[in-house]
């Protein structure tokens, strides 16, 4: 599975790849240099929205679901930046709202192409079933993540260590979908 042979969504998620790592660089080196790295959490759920979305948009076979994807590219960024715009405060805290749209959006495309291949060839199927296990779970924690600073903090870091655990699943249903499609190509 190559670049030249595999289309603008491998492209996208290539690129989303590319975003995370970059995004777990900068949270590691904030969070070294003891600076609050809770802004940048907006520039992660946004970046991956953006690639994510566009991911989708490009696997998706049914009209109406294509639609959906480029409505939700298009509306949920502009209503992010007038939120920011309003109330520019959000920006320093875990916005609830930003959280919900972004991830929520991501699964139901995700279950519209669970859907589209629950009879044909199960392309992008490892990554879609590790995307929800990963987004629902994380998004629940990120929902929360305003009371932590109320929270027990042992119960804190369980909750983090969590969060990694099921980013480490999706990470190997990411590659269950490497060694599938490299099985399927040779």
């Amino acid at each position: 599975m190559g670049f030249s042979r595999a289309g603008k969504a491998y492209t996208f998620f290539i690129g989303y790849l590319a975003w995370i790592l970059i995004c777990e660089i900068v949270f590691y080196v904030l969070n070294s240099q003891k600076i609050n790295n809770l802004f940048f959490s907006h520039y992660y759920l946004i970046g991956q929205f953006l690639l994510l979305g566009l991911f989708f948009h490009e696997i998706l076979i049914e009209k109406y679901q294509k639609k959906t994807a480029l409505a939700f590219l298009i509306i949920i960024p502009v209503v992010l930046v007038i939120q920011y715009i309003i109330y520019p405060e959000k920006y320093y805290v875990f916005n609830l709202f930003e959280i919900f749209v972004t991830s929520y959006s991501i699964i139901i495309l995700a279950l519209f192409h669970l859907y589209n291949i629950l009879d044909t060839k199960k392309k992008y199927n490892y990554i879609s079933l590790g995307l929800l296990l990963y987004l629902i779970s994380s998004t629940v924690i990120f929902l929360s993540g305003n009371l932590y600073t109320v929270m027990n903090r042992k119960l804190h870091k369980e909750i983090w260590v969590f969060n990694v655990v099921m980013f480490i699943v999706y990470q190997i249903f990411i590659l269950a979908e490497y060694l599938s499609s490299r099985r399927k190509n040779v």
